[in-house]
């Protein structure tokens, strides 16, 4: 019971329920298991995501919570849910689902061997992209420029021993921003 000092309620967001245990998300993922009902039992019924209030306990080299589960009526939007499950699916590749509060030692990352280092070319490509800028007589110049030197970017952040899924994120944004821009353009054009 003293290792349960210092653990506070928290708001979750449950994003799965698994035979081992319920996924819970606060700044990290959780795998929780029941101490004596499961997450999944108690939130019988309920669309997932969905959020919870409870608190997460130890158990040896578990995670549990305290047995009191207050579920939100609160309804996660299609934006909301594809990112919830990125973020999920991003964590379960990667193996960053906490099942304990023990510290485990991060095992090393071994380097998938390349056949070929693609990094100059597609670091010649980001630099000749960059000069290029839209303007010009034709709507379709600007955005299609910028399609290109986003993709170079994010080709080179593809590249990198560890991309940060956050530079990744906005790259695909502002490609789909461009793409959107295209696809406006030609159906305008169409009308």
């Amino acid at each position: 019971m003293k290792s349960w000092r210092g653990f506070q309620r928290q708001r979750y967001i449950v994003v799965r329920c698994l035979k081992a245990g319920a996924i819970l998300v606060y700044q990290k993922h959780y795998q929780v298991l029941g101490w004596y009902d499961s997450v999944e039992d108690l939130l019988y019924g309920a669309t997932l995501p969905t959020m919870v209030e409870t608190t997460l306990l130890p158990i040896g080299d578990k995670i549990t919570y305290d047995g009191i589960l207050l579920r939100f009526n609160i309804h996660f939007g299609s934006g909301s849910r594809k990112n919830l499950n990125e973020e999920y699916s991003y964590a379960r590749r990667h193996g960053q689902i906490l099942t304990s509060f023990n510290p485990v030692p991060a095992p090393a990352r071994p380097v998938p061997p390349t056949t070929s280092d693609h990094r100059p070319a597609v670091q010649a490509i980001q630099q000749a992209a960059e000069k290029l800028r839209g303007g010009g007589t034709r709507p379709l110049h600007s955005p299609a420029l910028a399609m290109l030197r986003w993709s170079a970017q994010l080709a080179a952040s593809s590249l990198e021993d560890a991309p940060d899924p956050q530079d990744i994120r906005k790259q695909l944004g502002q490609i789909r921003k461009a793409f959107t821009q295209i696809d406006r353009i030609l159906y305008e054009g169409d009308s």
